[in-house]
């Protein structure tokens, strides 16, 4: 018997989002698009991983990002997408993105706030070998802060 994907199943108590997707009864934007719920309690379920949400088109990264399901960091780690893309969104300005770069692992410093910044890979002042520990200059052009620290790729 044909299963309808509504939200009436889920208002009944019948079963829970993780359900539905597990008997294929539809796609997870399927039920974004009904209103059943927001995209976090669909990660709280563990119905997929933030990168398929993105692949089925649910929604745009920003909202993601809105709805605090995990970290910018988390995302890029996920190939969801590009830094580029996080900016063009409007997520979080260029030069104050708290986020790991594209590298494969970033120990980044704290600047006087008390928040972890690193410019961009385009902006970095000389050539990161991997493996190797050297000072680095974070520089916030929105704050006359430049501070070393140590970057181990």
């Amino acid at each position: 018997v044909a299963v309808f994907c509504t939200f009436s199943y889920i208002a009944e108590g019948v079963c829970s989002v993780a359900s539905y997707v597990a008997e294929r009864v539809c796609s997870v934007a399927s039920y974004v698009a009904e209103g059943v719920c927001s995209v976090a309690s669909y990660v709280a379920e563990g119905v997929c991983s933030v990168a398929s949400y993105v692949t089925e088109g649910v929604c745009s990264v920003a909202s993601y990002v809105a709805e605090g399901v995990c970290s910018v960091a988390s995302y890029v780690a996920e190939g969801v997408c590009s830094v580029a893309s996080y900016v063009a969104e409007g997520v979080r300005d260029f030069y104050l993105f708290k986020i790991i770069l594209l590298y494969s692992s970033v120990n980044y410093c704290n600047n006087v706030a008390g928040q972890a910044y690193a410019l961009p890979r385009c902006t970095a002042e000389g050539l990161m070998k991997p493996g190797v520990q050297q000072p680095f200059i974070v520089k916030l052009p929105h704050a006359s802060i430049y501070k070393t620290c140590d970057l181990v790729l």
